[in-house]
């Protein structure tokens, strides 16, 4: 577990600046301490910070959120573009998700983007049909 040098706070999480590639090849990054405020740098293994909050699940899996106003529901259900069904539990609710590293990038160039499942939270890569615009 990272520690702050100045506070010793384990309350450690990446920094706001763009780190260059060549840096961040070999495991060093900006980091933030909550505690203090410190910006430092320091070698960190990948997937071991925690995200940040902006990208937490506030809803249990499986649980649908509860609509304050016919309006939101509306906005909620709207379809987000091509749905994939899950390889793992079969639903069609899935959607788009970002690409991570070098082979997700490659992939791309094949029409192959990953996916995430709403249900149960299952990243996959499906291959996607490009649907050429109406022309009027």
């Amino acid at each position: 577990m990272k520690h702050c040098p100045k506070c010793r706070s384990s309350r450690i999480r990446r920094g706001y600046a763009l780190d260059p590639l060549v840096v961040r090849m070999f495991g060093f990054r900006e980091l933030l301490c909550d505690s203090c405020n410190l910006r430092f740098r320091g070698f960190v293994i990948p997937g071991t910070l925690p995200r940040s909050g902006r990208h937490k699940q506030h809803n249990a899996p499986g649980k649908t959120p509860k609509l304050n106003s016919p309006a939101e529901g509306a906005r909620t259900q709207r379809s987000r573009g091509e749905k994939k069904p899950c390889p793992q539990c079969s639903s069609d609710r899935t959607h788009r998700s970002h690409r991570r590293g070098v082979i997700e990038n490659i992939a791309s160039l094949g029409k192959v983007y990953p996916y995430r499942c709403d249900e149960c939270h299952k990243r996959f890569l499906a291959r996607r049909k490009h649907i050429a615009p109406e022309v009027a």
